[in-house]
């Protein structure tokens, strides 16, 4: 099916016109065609087909439509008009200036039903250049950059330009503009700028610009005007938006810093709080404080290096970038103070650097000066702004040696708690406030949710590390003693311990006739109850008769001395016998065994020392 289509000759225009041109000013033409493809070559074997084998015929036709504008200006509603045919007509004075609007045609297909329609974009820009006789009397450039060193004066920020002597030039437009803004002046015949009064590149109107300019446009009078316009405000939205014209340029002048500001702190002085050893120990602080100083000035000139002079400085470690300082020793005196300096130097801290200092006093804490505090917790304030906070609440000024956002449970919900260590210094005469003074300032106000003192845990520690060692030293007391009775009872007292006792004598009983009980039976073996009333029996077990080595008294007890753990009979009857002068004579003895010791009744006989005794069993 052939495909009609209707186009302009371009996508669009550009018209320059002349300030105060009239009439017929251009002719627009469109075209209108059909497409129609052509059929395939049947003659042609099919691999030897186009690759394309729909290509088009191409037929023209005259434009028989009419032509209209749209979006047009306001200031233009009434001073343009087209006509069916195309042609563009000027009916009255166009401003100077830069104009866009449509031009639409509209034709009918050729089936006569179908509505065709077409249209380009117009871009019309007026000026007087025309009335101008000389073509040098024009600006080459739309836009130029140029730069200039800030609080210098009297020197060309802008070169003149050639013009011819019926042309003059004029600032008409500039940023920033007002009171104070006075900064250049323009030779009218050259169009050079000249730098009239110094620019402070530090001033308020430029403390937003991210590259600090002054904005100038500057314009070409043909022919020359009797009253120069006054110089207009600019607006920084125009200059995303350059057209060139012949007749006016903007020109951008940078203002080059240099270092002409030195590094502000805002306090001279200030009084701050460090724990002592054990507060320290205790709430563990992150840092001492964080210095901060300012600098206009911009780029190297502005970049700030920090750091410590002072006999105190070396007790302290200063990071130069961020200003933050920390203690590298502490101390167990409350009543010390430490004093030091923090340098500020801009220019990157290089020796040509300007600088400026602030002392810092250091007053350090005990449990009695801090306090722990929990506020409502915004993702929007930081730790600075909090303390401001509190000391705006409380009358002192109030800074953290701790800050940790934290999550509790109340109510049925969690929520999140900055939770802050802090003391207060007070204003007039800088003295550390107390906690309980502190307490009693912030209490009872909204942002507060809690307030709770710190006390010395170490000490309660150390009393409890004492009274564990004193209940360890008692406990291991009374097992001792417990030991010591078991192995009395158990060893001593029985006469367990003889089978432990190694002796190389041949008669380990020897010694111990001064040990032996005092008792009518051999129950206990007591070296601590000593007595003479005894006879011991050298001999062993079913050992012959041997010689009797004292004399056996009346009341007396025998007692077999060879090691009674080796030599115990089983329980049965044993014999006591004596030879007397070749007559034996035996001793009727009640013989018992109990708790592996012999026992013998004792005997009413009496012995010499030469007679002999015999035990048999």
């Amino acid at each position: 099916m052939p495909d009609t289509v209707l186009a302009f000759e371009e996508p669009s225009y550009s018209l320059k016109l002349a300030y105060g041109q009239k009439g017929k000013v251009f002719k627009f033409k469109t075209i209108k065609t059909t497409h129609k493809a052509k059929e395939k070559n049947t003659d042609l074997e099919f691999e030897k087909q186009p690759e394309n084998d729909k290509y088009f015929s191409k037929n023209e036709y005259s434009f028989r439509g009419n032509y209209s504008l749209e979006y047009v200006p306001e200031p233009l509603l009434t001073k343009l008009r087209i006509s069916n045919d195309g042609e563009l007509e000027v009916l009255g004075n166009i401003d100077e200036g830069y104009y866009s609007f449509d031009v639409v045609a509209v034709d009918y297909g050729p089936n006569s039903i179908t509505i065709l329609k077409a249209r380009s974009k117009i871009y019309m820009f007026i000026d007087n250049i025309a009335a101008c006789n000389s073509d040098t009397s024009k600006f080459i450039r739309a836009f130029s950059k140029h730069y200039i060193t800030e609080e210098t004066k009297l020197i060309t920020a802008v070169p003149g330009t050639e013009s011819s002597g019926q042309c003059i030039f004029s600032i008409t437009h500039q940023f920033p503009f007002g009171v104070g803004a006075d900064f250049f002046t323009i030779d009218k015949k050259s169009g050079a700028v000249h730098v009239k009064n110094p620019i402070d590149r530090e001033t308020y109107s430029f403390e937003d610009m991210e590259e600090p300019s002054v904005y100038l446009r500057l314009k070409i009078h043909c022919p020359p005007m009797d009253t120069v316009p006054a110089t207009q405000p600019l607006h920084l939205s125009d200059v995303d938006n350059i057209v060139y014209d012949p007749t006016t340029t903007l020109v951008q002048l940078v203002i080059v810093d240099t270092n002409d500001n030195v590094p502000v702190f805002s306090d001279k002085h200030i009084i701050v709080g460090y724990p002592v050893l054990d507060v320290a120990n205790t709430i563990i602080p992150k840092h001492l404080l964080q210095v901060k100083a300012t600098d206009k000035d911009a780029g190297k000139h502005g970049k700030i290096q920090y750091s410590l002079r002072g006999d105190d400085a070396n007790d302290f470690i200063i990071n130069s970038e961020t200003g933050i300082i920390y203690c590298m020793s502490l101390v167990d005196d409350s009543t010390a103070n430490k004093t030091f300096e923090v340098v500020a130097k801009d220019n990157d801290g290089k020796s040509d650097g300007s600088e400026s200092t602030m002392t810092i006093t250091v007053k350090y804490l005990t449990f009695s000066d801090v306090v722990r505090v929990s506020v409502q917790f915004s993702s929007t304030e930081d730790p600075a702004a909090i303390e401001s906070q509190l000391s705006e609440i409380s009358g002192v000024r109030v800074m953290s040696l701790t800050n940790d956002v934290v999550n509790t449970f109340t109510d049925g919900q969690w929520r999140a708690e900055r939770l802050l260590t802090v003391y207060g210094v007070n204003n007039t005469d800088g003295s550390v406030v107390s906690a309980s003074e502190l307490e009693k300032n912030l209490e009872h106000n909204a942002k507060v949710l809690g307030i709770m003192k710190l006390y010395n845990t170490n000490s309660d520690g150390e009393t409890s590390t004492v009274m564990s060692l004193v209940y360890t030293a008692m406990f291991f007391l009374m097992l001792s003693m417990v030991a010591v009775g078991l192995l009395y009872f158990g060893y001593v007292k029985n006469g367990r311990y003889l089978s432990c006792i190694s002796s190389p004598s041949t008669t380990p009983l020897k010694d111990d006739i001064e040990n032996m009980s005092q008792s009518n039976w051999i129950t206990t073996f007591n070296r601590t109850n000593l007595t003479s009333n005894r006879v011991r029996f050298p001999g062993n077990i079913n050992s012959e008769t041997v010689p009797c080595r004292s004399k056996i008294t009346d009341n007396a007890t025998v007692i077999v001395e060879n090691s009674l753990y080796e030599a115990i009979p089983p329980k049965g009857t044993a014999v006591l016998a004596v030879n007397n002068n070749s007559s034996i004579v035996k001793l009727d003895s009640k013989v018992s065994f109990e708790d592996d010791l012999i026992k013998l009744e004792k005997m009413d006989e009496a012995f010499s020392p030469t007679d002999d005794l015999s035990f048999n069993y």
